[in-house]
């Protein structure tokens, strides 16, 4: 299983249903979204992913989910691109973690450290692949941060 890196800026595109979202995910168990990937065209389902909030402060993951499609064109989900006919590459993605970033977030800070420090965690575009030892590390962080198990697939990589 490969895990992938998506990024979210509100000075870019403004989540409008973010708390409703937080609460499908608390509610159900996880939120279905439509997320940009880049130009990553290798995402398949069942891949792991962390959403990193850019832009102004708070910075951080505030999401982690599960790929459950391939990769798909669609119109660009900015508005002025669409309008020009532009299109963009989505998954769809099941998160099932999702933090209110002005309340709770896995600060950008924390990721300056260790072994973390040998990915770029502030990308032009969501699709960066997190390298295995990495994203290992970073589910155990993530699943302690917020205090919710870490799915079985990665607990092989414990040491």
């Amino acid at each position: 299983m490969t895990a992938y890196l998506l990024t979210w800026n509100p000075e870019r595109w403004n989540w409008s249903y973010l708390q409703k979202s937080i609460v499908e995910v608390k509610t159900q168990g996880y939120c279905r979204e439509r997320w940009g990937c880049g130009a990553t065209k290798k995402i398949m389902p069942g891949d792991r992913v962390f959403l990193m909030k850019l832009g102004k402060e708070p910075r951080g993951i505030v999401a982690s989910g599960w790929v459950t499609t391939k990769v798909y064109e669609d119109l660009h989900w900015d508005e002025i691109a669409s309008q020009r006919g532009e299109t963009a590459l989505y998954i769809d993605v099941h998160f099932d973690t999702l933090l209110d970033p002005e309340i709770d977030i896995f600060p950008r800070a924390w990721l300056n450290s260790g072994i973390y420090t040998s990915m770029n965690w502030e990308p032009r575009a969501s699709g960066v692949t997190i390298p295995d030892d990495i994203a290992a590390q970073l589910e155990k962080d993530w699943a302690q941060f917020s205090e919710i198990p870490c799915p079985f697939q990665w607990k092989s990589f414990s040491r």
